[in-house]
């Protein structure tokens, strides 16, 4: 998610086995919710995902907290190693099916864990980002296949309605002491509870302003046109309110729906932006110490996790615009090879650490497909495999410089002002490699909330 660099907080928990966690369901569920979640959801957040929501499915109780156990005794029920837990419950909580809260004390933590009923079928299709993920992942064919499931078609079979009204039969009276009763009572009863899903693209500020500065509504956008929107927009770490701008200046009515936004001009347009607010945001704020040798890697992984990899260079170079050569890279790391946001930092502050604080486009392309075959979408995992093309690239050229030498360098190192990395062999010295073994998921016990 982007988030302004003068604002940024520590978003990393350090999930222990031993941390308490409890769970409830909040409000009703009933047993399609279950099939729901199968057929919508599992497509786009896994197996694993819906191991861990039908295990805290099984331990909670309706709108009460279960007691407490350790994470520990849940995993050796799962089988489950904790990075896998928690990334996987990302996933949960993306998608609206779980909130996850801490509480930390001097002795511990304790975790709740608030499960949420799938929406139904027709809520689920009416949500673009839903329905778009599942097209996404499983194509346009296999989801009509399971679209077709939930449409009802049965209104044209039956004839004309004549079924009775409930004040026609009853003649219910609203003086009766009996409705008095029920109008005068507050409790709040059990209902079915869908949790909301975050979005860190706000829709309701993009339309509201773009309304004020043209006669363009939701209704003339399609779906694709607004996925890449957002899509550019996270990229670029551009605010909804200049989103709106933009779109409004490359927006051609004349032309059919779906093809009104000239999408080459428009990610020049944002390229080309020049975020003030991130560039002031950084003077006016404290300045935080985002990483050094002494706070570890939890801080950078936090830093690629929470800004746009147009912000993200835009530190590494020491908080002037990035040229327009690298900004097209980055849009097309993502376009090209589907990248996240964070993994594209990633693998950008690899490449300039590694190839004399040069973005080159073959270099940095060639890294990037590796890392898209892996199928590699968080900062951890994707640190974890650079280190491996890290040490296997070394070893290889100890003799032979090739041009594809990759070197193990000193870190970028983010503070008041960026340092050139510098080429260092010593194994005394922190270096970029050496920094991904802290997060070495070979003998973790622990994983990163």
């Amino acid at each position: 998610m982007y988030a302004p660099i003068g604002t940024i907080k520590t978003l990393m928990t350090v999930l222990g086995s031993k941390d308490l966690l409890r769970v409830k369901f909040s409000g009703l569920a009933a047993d399609y919710d279950r099939e729901t979640v199968v057929n919508l959801y599992q497509p786009i957040v896994g197996y694993t995902a819906m191991a861990i929501y039908f295990s805290l499915w099984s331990l909670s109780s309706t709108n009460k907290y279960s007691d407490c156990i350790t994470h520990e005794q849940l995993f050796g029920r799962m089988q489950m190693a904790p990075g896998r837990f928690v990334e996987s419950r990302k996933l949960l909580e993306a998608t609206g099916l779980l909130k996850t809260y801490v509480k930390t004390t001097d002795v511990t933590k304790k975790y709740s864990y608030v499960l949420y009923a799938p929406k139904s079928p027709k809520d689920f299709f009416d949500n673009t980002l839903l329905y778009g993920m599942l097209v996404k992942c499983l194509g346009v064919e296999e989801v009509d296949s399971i679209k077709n499931k939930y449409i009802d078609n049965s209104s044209d079979e039956n004839g004309e309605e004549i079924s009775e009204k409930f004040n026609d039969v009853f003649k219910p009276s609203y003086d009766d002491p009996a409705f008095m009763y029920v109008a005068s009572k507050q409790e709040k009863t059990v209902g079915r509870n869908v949790a909301k899903i975050k979005n860190c693209f706000d829709y309701e500020i993009f339309f509201k302003e773009i309304a004020l500065k043209s006669d363009i509504d939701e209704k003339n956008l399609s779906s694709r046109e607004m996925q890449e929107i957002e899509r550019i927009s996270l990229l670029n770490g551009t605010k909804e309110k200049d989103a709106a701008n933009i779109v409004a200046s490359v927006y051609d009515s004349v032309l059919p729906k779906g093809k009104r936004v000239d999408f080459t001009k428009l990610a020049q347009a944002f390229q080309e932006h020049n975020n003030y607010n991130f560039i002031s945001g950084r003077k006016e704020s404290k300045k935080p110490t985002l990483i050094n040798e002494d706070s570890g890697l939890a801080s950078k992984i936090n830093l690629m996790e929470t800004i746009s990899p147009k912000d993200y260079l835009s530190v590494l170079q020491n908080g002037t615009i990035p040229a327009r050569s690298d900004l097209k890279l980055i849009d097309d790391l993502s376009k090209n090879f589907g990248l996240e946001n964070c993994v594209i930092n990633a693998v950008v502050d690899f490449v300039l650490a590694s190839n004399d604080n040069i973005l080159s486009r073959p270099y940095t392309e060639k890294i990037a497909a590796s890392v898209a075959r892996e199928g590699i979408v968080t900062t951890i995992d994707a640190m974890n495999y650079l280190k491996k093309v890290s040490k296997k690239q070394r070893s290889n050229n100890v003799t032979k410089v090739a041009k594809t030498t990759v070197e193990i360098e000193k870190p970028i190192v983010v503070k008041n002002t960026v340092k050139k990395p510098v080429v260092d062999d010593d194994d005394d010295d922190v270096s970029w490699t050496q920094l991904i073994d802290e997060i070495s998921t070979e003998d973790n016990v622990d994983g990163k909330a």
